[in-house]
């Protein structure tokens, strides 16, 4: 831990509360963070020993892409109303088609701000500390980790365009309880 770490969690506890107001309408910042902790986790690309971002990398990439989504629908005027599956597709499909590592850095520091900064510094990926922006909290991720992550993020934006058009399969009747849904998501796969 270095000295801005307990200014760093209070901001981004306060971020998190701030996106979960009513005034955006129904957002849900948090789980969103831990889907995408659990996806990296799981794809083998969140552990910075092996010089892949961390999971504090990771939220500042869904804070980040959160505000962006929050700005384009505020110019547009439009509530954000928008379940879980929608956030993790948009997401995936941001950081698939419009974020460039090469050029692009993630900066969370201004709330308002829904586009990249221009990187400042010579490394394969940029995010830049909320409370120490002289910080790159990426700089140890490696070229080949930058390609995989990348590779990733576009593999999971492909896949879920893919299935999109799906509709989840229907519930049994009755009242559905745990085992009975998990029952029955077994017995259609």
């Amino acid at each position: 831990a270095d000295t801005y770490c307990q200014t760093r969690n209070h901001y981004i506890h306060y971020i998190i509360g701030e996106y979960g107001k009513e005034r955006y309408g129904e957002c849900p910042l948090k789980e969103l963070i831990v889907f995408i902790k659990h996806w990296s986790k799981e794809k083998g690309i969140n552990n910075a020993y092996q010089c892949y971002l961390n999971s504090f990398g990771y939220t500042m990439l869904a804070i980040k892409f959160l505000q962006f989504y929050i700005s384009s629908h505020i110019e547009a005027l439009r509530p954000i109303n928008v379940d879980l599956g929608q956030l993790i597709a948009q997401f995936f499909k941001f950081y698939a088609e419009q974020w460039d590592p090469k050029r692009h850095s993630i900066s969370i520091a201004d709330p308002q701000s829904g586009t990249f900064d221009p990187k400042d510094k010579e490394c394969w990926m940029e995010i830049r500390d909320p409370m120490n922006p002289h910080n790159n909290i990426a700089e140890n991720v490696g070229w080949a980790q930058c390609q995989r992550i990348c590779n990733e993020f576009q593999a999971a934006a492909d896949l879920i365009a893919k299935y999109k058009h799906l509709e989840p399969p229907p519930l049994p009747a009755g009242p559905a309880t745990a085992r009975s849904v998990r029952d029955h998501l077994r017995h259609i796969s």
